[in-house]
């Protein structure tokens, strides 16, 4: 990650708290607990009594609140991801374990873990604060049962999505005014304390440097920071990370970083979890725009735009998972964004870094999300030849137009959510194996004897297998758009003595046909992949009787599951031939048969030799795709 760029995000994300009013270190370091959304923040009053020069507490009532934008920082939220809680006594809201006794994990850690913490503190002015927070803590424990009941009767009236988006803290009821986390000076002294000792101290290991340049602003500044970093994949408790013989208080000369850059670097990281983080078909990312130049007002512009961009995906839910990525290919190449794949720990909140793609301009989104998407979707072999109607629930007087709408996610489909390699190819343009793309295709197409998958994703769709099919021709036309392939296309014009065959129930379209394959010279860029093709096309009419015939396909028990290898090629060929001449005559499907001769007789050896996942792709395109060449008067398909 190009750390300058997030703290450059950082300064812009400070000048607009600023602006807010929000300029000391602790207001900078109070989070808003739900980002972006209105939510509701529960707590129990405390009254402050005071006499004479002492005071004492007692228990009020308990206080519900909406909070927002506006309104977090009065609570001093911030996330502590250690097993001792929150920063603060503010934190979100936590379950009830039973409505005996009220038992509650979140009230527990205020009480044994954050208190505790907060009164050990030292600073001028805080005994006073650490009096107040003893007792809350000692009356509290003795009227848990009492003040726990009367949250969880408030928790209670909340629906589901308010419970989801819900706090709890402490706030003080003291000489007629509300008091609030924020008016307590130990609540300021603790988000300072973190916001400086979190970039010094890890593992109660102290690493500050003196008088050396800052790894981001390279700038010589008086103090060095070893550990400032804003997400949780940076560590120094491995070998690996480590300079100067492993000592760990020395970390600093490995990745220093003054105190200034540690705040801007805190922000940029905040920002960006809470503003440029979205999810790319499940797969959750972060956005990081940088600057070609150095310019604090062009980078203002940037971070506007994607809170826009952010408005206009959250306010449509309908939008495809690639909108944000639509939305940037509408901008020029003033700038270029990291993305960053990851996965986050539900409970340490540390980020695993799956792949980071560096430095995608506009054009280049341009390219993948606008460009190739249409030229996919406007191809004659999409547009004109593999389209169909579905019938609509059984009832096949309600038919449905079905053509490709292309999108990322058609090429995601076929890949394992943990596979990224993909996915970094494409935005960096780079090549990726023709034969591991026919291994994806053919292993999800092979799913089709997995019943849980049937189950999960088929549901019912009669067409899924063809779709599936079109789907994987759109992925290898995209991917020769981007780059992403290299593929020299040959045009083969199947051109054959024209001879009259009968017309039967079961002819095909020969003409249209060799149409398909002239005009998809890029999916047969070899000539034999036409014949393994063809093949495909010829078992298909083989099922196709079968079915009309005995409502059953038992010729699909000879293809081994689809795991067909040059070997097994030539024995299809020859038991497929008899069955259609056990069910018709020897001159059934003459022409197909003659064009056959050309593109699979005549290329045996070639087709022998090409690689397993290959042939058998081809081979299911053929069986998947048979309905472009079916003549009017054919009918008996079986789609499932």
């Amino acid at each position: 990650m190009n750390d300058r760029a997030v703290t450059a995000i950082g300064r812009v994300y400070k000048e607009t708290l600023n602006q807010n009013g929000l300029r000391e270190l602790w207001e900078l370091y109070s989070e808003n607990m739900f980002p972006g959304v209105n939510h509701t923040i529960i707590s129990p009053v405390f009254n402050i009594n005071r006499q004479d020069d002492s005071l004492t507490v007692s228990f009020s009532h308990v206080d519900i609140r909406e909070c927002s934008e506006d309104s977090y920082v009065k609570y001093a939220y911030h996330k502590d991801g250690t097993r001792s809680g929150d920063i603060t006594f503010t934190t979100k809201f936590g379950s009830f374990e039973d409505t005996t006794h009220y038992k509650n994990k979140k009230v527990d850690t205020i009480l044994n873990l954050v208190i505790p913490k907060l009164r050990k503190l030292e600073g001028d002015g805080l005994d006073e604060e650490k009096e107040i927070l003893l007792q809350v803590q000692a009356l509290w424990r003795e009227k848990i049962v009492e003040i726990n009941r009367q949250l969880f009767d408030l928790y209670s009236t909340l629906d589901k999505e308010k419970k989801s988006k819900c706090g709890l803290s402490v706030v003080f009821f003291d000489r007629d005014e509300m008091i609030f986390p924020n008016r307590f000076l130990i609540i300021k002294e603790a988000l300072n304390d973190h916001a400086i000792e979190g970039s010094k101290v890890f593992n109660h290991e102290l690493s500050v440097g003196e008088n050396a340049k800052c790894s981001i602003c390279f700038e010589e500044k008086k103090e060095l920071h070893g550990f400032a970093s804003p997400f949780k994949y940076y560590t120094v408790d491995k070998r690996g990370y480590l300079a100067n013989y492993f000592n760990i208080n020395l970390a600093w000369k490995n990745y220093p970083v003054c105190s200034d850059c540690t705040t801007d670097f805190y922000l940029g990281g905040r920002f960006i979890t809470n503003e440029l983080s979205y999810s790319f078909y499940d797969r959750p990312f972060m956005a990081i725009p940088k600057l070609l130049t150095s310019n604090h007002e062009q980078m203002k512009k940037v971070v506007k735009l994607f809170k826009k961009y952010n408005s206009e995906v959250n306010s449509n839910v309908k939008l495809f998972e690639d909108r944000i990525m639509t939305l940037m290919a509408e901008q020029n190449n003033f700038f270029n964004v990291d993305l960053i794949f990851f996965e986050r720990d539900s409970k340490t909140k540390a980020i695993k870094l799956k792949t980071h793609i560096e430095e995608i301009f506009p054009s280049r989104f341009r390219k993948i999300f606008v460009e190739a998407r249409d030229y996919v979707d406007t191809h004659i072999i999409f547009k004109e030849f593999l389209t169909f109607e579905k019938e609509i629930e059984k009832r096949t007087e309600q038919k449905k137009f079905y053509r490709i709408n292309f999108n990322f996610g058609k090429l995601l489909s076929f890949l394992n959510k943990e596979d990224y390699y993909i996915i970094y190819s494409v935005f960096n343009g780079t090549e990726i194996s023709l034969q591991l793309l026919y291994s994806q295709f053919i292993n999800k197409y092979r799913k089709r004897y997995d019943k849980k998958f049937i189950k999960k994703e088929v549901n019912g769709n009669k067409y899924y297998w063809r779709e599936m099919i079109i789907d994987a021709m759109a992925v290898i036309y995209f991917l020769n758009y981007t780059g992403s392939l290299n593929i020299i296309s040959q045009n083969y014009e199947a051109k054959m003595q024209q001879e009259t065959e009968q017309k039967s129930k079961r002819a095909i379209n020969i003409e249209r046909l060799q149409e398909f394959i002239k005009e998809n010279h890029l999916f047969f860029d070899k000539k034999y992949k036409v014949g393994i093709y063809l093949l495909g096309v010829l078992v298909r009419l083989v099922m196709n009787t079968q079915w009309s015939e005995l409502k059953s396909t038992p010729f699909e028990k000879k293809l081994k599951g689809y795991k067909i290898s040059g070997k097994d090629v030539g024995n299809i060929y020859v038991e497929a031939l008899a069955k259609l001449q056990q069910y018709y005559d020897i001159n059934a499907y003459g022409n197909l048969r003659k064009l056959m001769t050309e593109y699979f007789n005549l290329l045996m050896p070639e087709i022998k030799a090409a690689p397993s996942a290959e042939i058998s792709f081809y081979f299911v395109s053929g069986i998947e795709t048979q309905f472009i060449f079916k003549q009017q008067s054919e009918t008996g398909e079986n789609n499932e």
